[in-house]
């Protein structure tokens, strides 16, 4: 892989999690090391599209508990004050 692609597949990564100070690092890597305004575009529209697609599923996730008459969700104790289980609540 090339120090390039390296870079632009950082970005695609900052640009999913949202990470805007990783955006603005593996951008400016990535400008250094020959990508284009087109290459950048196409990372945007690629996580664009991946970012919207999980929003609309996680959308309908929603709409489904929602919905739901019943939620049965199991809960976990161990000492947890929040019921988590970690101890450290």
């Amino acid at each position: 892989m090339t120090d390039l692609t390296r870079e632009m597949v950082f970005m695609a990564a900052a640009m999913t999690v949202g990470n805007v100070e990783e955006m603005k690092e593996h951008l400016e890597r990535a400008r250094a090391l020959g990508a284009t305004p087109a290459d950048m575009e196409e990372i945007l529209t690629m996580v664009r599209g991946e970012r919207l697609k999980v929003t609309l599923e996680r959308d309908k996730e929603a709409e489904s508990l929602l919905r739901a008459e019943s939620l049965d969700l199991p809960v976990m104790t161990g000492g947890s004050s929040c019921g988590c289980g970690s101890g450290n609540c």
